[in-house]
């Protein structure tokens, strides 16, 4: 499926369905600004389907990276928190 069809913006549910990720995933990416979302949508996320697909593409320059993690739970230790 290719998103150059979609003439209106995605909601991050779509975009999870899309890329197969969960869609906290996808929330975090936004907050992180990794993914664009769109201005003047309020307090709802909307991303651009075209901004989308140039970004998976590798027309738009990104960090976007998705890793495996090698197990499902891990513990941080950084100074006296403890991080999950």
């Amino acid at each position: 499926m290719t998103l150059s069809h979609i003439q209106r913006p995605l909601t991050p549910q779509e975009v999870a369905d899309y890329l197969q990720l969960p869609v906290t995933w996808v929330y975090a990416q936004v907050r992180k600004g990794k993914i664009k979302k769109l201005k003047g949508t309020g307090k709802y996320v909307r991303i651009d389907p075209a901004w989308l697909e140039a970004y998976l593409s590798g027309s738009k320059k990104s960090s976007l990276k998705i890793k495996e993690k090698t197990s499902p739970r891990f513990l941080i230790k950084t100074g006296e928190r403890l991080c999950l």
